[in-house]
C-alpha cells in the first residue's frame, strides 16, 4: 500500500503528538540524519519512505535504522503485525 497520498493528512495529525514527518524520498540523507541526531535531538519523528532501502554502505541513515523501529505498510506486514509477528 503506499501512502503517498495521505502522508500530508497522516502529517497533520501527528503535529498535535510533537511528531514532525520527513518525506525520505525529497530530503537529504545526511541532512536529515544530521538533524535527527544532533540539532532537535528531544524531537520526535516519523520518517516516510516509498522505496527500498539502499544498501547499509551507501545508507546515510543505516545506524539509525538499527536502533529505530521500522514500520512496513504492505498487506503481509500489515497482516503480521495484527498477529503480532515480528519480521526482522
Amino acid at each position: 500500500m503506499d501512502f503517498q497520498e495521505q502522508i500530508g493528512e497522516i502529517s497533520n495529525s501527528l503535529v498535535d503528538d510533537g511528531i514532525e514527518v520527513i518525506e525520505l524520498d525529497n530530503s537529504s540523507h545526511f541532512e536529515v540524519k544530521y538533524r535527527v541526531e544532533l540539532v532537535d535531538t528531544t524531537k520526535s519523528f516519523l520518517l516516510y519512505s516509498n522505496k527500498e532501502v539502499n544498501q547499509p554502505s551507501r545508507d546515510w541513515l543505516f545506524d539509525m535504522r538499527l536502533y529505530a523501529e521500522q514500520f512496513y505498510a504492505d498487506s503481509s506486514s500489515m497482516r503480521l503485525n495484527e498477529l503480532g509477528i515480528r519480521m526482522e
